[in-house]
């Protein structure tokens, strides 16, 4: 599913109308409506403010998850950071 699509499954999911939804996040209906039909991309701005106006995530939003609520795993310590990003132990200098 587009970026598009979740933008109007969202709006139409709480019966908003792209007037109402456009004017709540500061966007004309004209761009909601490109959005929604996979015109134009909206902006890392507007895609933000549209997740956060709908309290899902931004990989939500942009087709990397079904989840709308995926929590990002947190990790405790630099350590097991680092060890995700070279798994080998071989330490970059």
């Amino acid at each position: 599913m587009k970026y598009g699509e979740r933008i109007a499954l969202l709006r139409e999911k709480y019966s908003m109308t792209q007037e109402e939804l456009s004017l709540k996040l500061g966007i004309t209906r004209a761009s909601l409506s490109h959005y929604e039909n996979n015109r134009r991309e909206p902006s890392y701005n507007t895609i933000t403010s549209i997740a956060n106006f709908f309290n899902v995530s931004i990989d939500y939003m942009i087709g990397r998850t079904e989840n709308p609520h995926r929590i990002v795993e947190q990790m405790q310590t630099a350590h097991e950071y680092e060890e995700k990003i070279e798994p080998s132990g071989d330490k970059v200098v």
